[in-house]
C-alpha cells in the first residue's frame, strides 16, 4: 500500500513488502535480492548516527534563528540607548 507524506515521494508500508516480494518470486524474477538483516552493533551505530544528525540539524536551526534575530535586537538596544541621551 502506498501513501504520501507532505513531501512528494511515495512511501511503502512495511506490511506490504512481503507479499510483493513473494509475488515477484512467483513470477519468476530470480534477480531480486534481499538486504541482510543488520546485527545489533550495526543497528546501534545507525541509531547513534541518526541521533547525532538530529542534534546537528537542531543546532544549525537554532544558530540560524539567533543569527536572524540578533540584528533586530541590536537595533532595539541601540535605539533605546540613543533615546536616553
Amino acid at each position: 500500500m502506498q501513501f504520501r507524506s507532505k513531501s512528494t515521494s511515495v512511501r511503502w508500508c512495511h506490511l506490504d513488502m512481503w507479499p510483493l516480494a513473494q509475488s515477484d518470486l512467483m513470477l519468476g524474477r530470480p534477480n531480486m535480492r534481499f538486504v541482510p538483516v543488520k546485527n545489533v552493533e550495526q543497528q546501534a551505530a545507525l541509531v547513534l548516527h541518526c541521533v547525532r544528525q538530529g542534534f546537528i540539524k537542531a543546532r544549525n536551526a537554532q544558530a540560524n534563528q539567533i543569527r536572524d534575530l540578533l540584528p533586530v535586537q541590536l537595533l532595539i538596544i541601540i535605539d533605546h540607548h540613543s533615546a536616553k541621551r
